[in-house]
């Protein structure tokens, strides 16, 4: 990024490093107004053509997409004001987002310089957001009792005069529904044992790396007890 927005590829006469640029996760430059787009804007003048890889073309925003239309050449929106009167009814009034007319020739705009996978394909490969499919599994003693215990405590939590407020139970409840469902989502059980865990692992490397073996062996035996202590 820097060497981009330095100034130190600014070349006359112009020399493309090549023929195309390829964007992936092309919404990381949304914002217009960050570093990140002016240097990759600095980076697409060096180029001929630009190709941009995104499954969120408009990741927030509807005005997210003049950053991507930027980067394509050959249109008459060079600048972010053509952008908005392009597309919006009014630049002092009206609501901020196109609407009606103005709405239908921006999904134009976007259709026009989108390439995306046949409709077809997708509702073969991917379920319909309507469609549901219930899967059922087997659990075994060890994680109904689990899965029960903690349903019990969530009960528990929820009658009158228990401690911790209405609140309280939930995070039972939430646990009751991991040991039934996600089993791996509680096998670190708490944010912290999972931290410590990778500092350990960090430290690890990094004391076998000096090659110290007393202080190695220590280490070991200190992770080994903090795993199992977790």
């Amino acid at each position: 990024m820097l060497v981009l927005l330095s100034g130190m590829l600014d070349q006359e006469p112009r020399r493309p490093m090549g023929e195309w640029l390829i964007l992936d996760e092309a919404h990381a430059i949304k914002n217009r107004e960050s570093r990140t787009y002016h240097s990759i804007l600095t980076l697409r003048l060096q180029f001929d053509s630009c190709l941009m890889m995104t499954g969120t073309p408009l990741d927030n925003k509807w005005d997210d997409g003049y950053a991507l239309l930027s980067m394509l050449h050959g249109h008459p929106i060079t600048s972010f004001l053509p952008f908005q009167a392009a597309f919006l009814q009014s630049l002092s009034s009206s609501p901020d987002f196109p609407e009606g007319f103005h709405r239908e020739r921006y999904i134009q705009m976007l259709d026009a310089c989108s390439l995306r996978r046949p409709q077809t394909t997708i509702e073969q490969e991917f379920p319909m957001l309507g469609r549901k499919r219930i899967v059922t599994f087997a659990l075994d003693p060890e994680d109904r009792r689990r899965s029960n215990d903690a349903y019990n405590m969530f009960k528990k939590s929820r009658k009158p005069g228990s401690r911790g407020g209405k609140l309280a139970g939930w995070k039972y409840l939430v646990q009751a529904q991991q040991y039934a469902c996600h089993l791996m989502l509680v096998e670190l059980k708490f944010e912290r044992a999972a931290l410590a865990r990778a500092m350990c692992l960090n430290e690890a490397m990094d004391t076998i790396e000096e090659g110290d073996q007393a202080a190695t062996d220590q280490l070991v035996q200190n992770c080994s007890s903090s795993t199992m202590g977790g």
